[in-house]
């Protein structure tokens, strides 16, 4: 009546606990001194349209900033996941000229070497 089946041992299964990671947007061109009215695509003219540490609004963040601290946080709060569910999205919004099959691939890639360096931190 409103309870979790026993199981053949007569305890409860242990929970299900996973991380999910969705919508990266990775930006894997990220620069320092790009200018984020235009989403960090070119030279910002001045250093205060630059983003900042971690990425601006405007702008997809790079791979060695807000992602590793994101999944470096998840790992704190869940080190041992029994799954981890992957949405999509990890690539950012560039150019064209860094658009294309082996940029999403090495977006992949980058998501990828992130969640790994967390599970071998944790």
């Amino acid at each position: 009546r409103g309870h979790a089946p026993a199981s053949s041992h007569g305890s409860a299964p242990p929970p299900l606990r996973f991380w999910h990671l969705t919508d990266v947007h990775l930006n894997l061109w990220h620069s320092a001194r790009a200018d984020v009215r235009d989403m960090c695509r070119s030279a910002a003219p001045s250093a205060e349209r630059r983003p900042g540490s971690f990425g601006h609004f405007n702008c997809d963040p790079a791979p060695d900033g807000l992602l590793r601290l994101a999944v470096a946080r998840m790992a704190e709060a869940e080190p041992a996941p029994s799954a981890i569910l992957l949405g999509g999205d990890d690539h950012g919004h560039v150019p064209p000229s860094r658009d294309g099959a082996s940029a999403l691939s090495a977006s992949r890639r980058a998501v990828a070497s992130a969640l790994a360096a967390a599970a071998v931190a944790s």
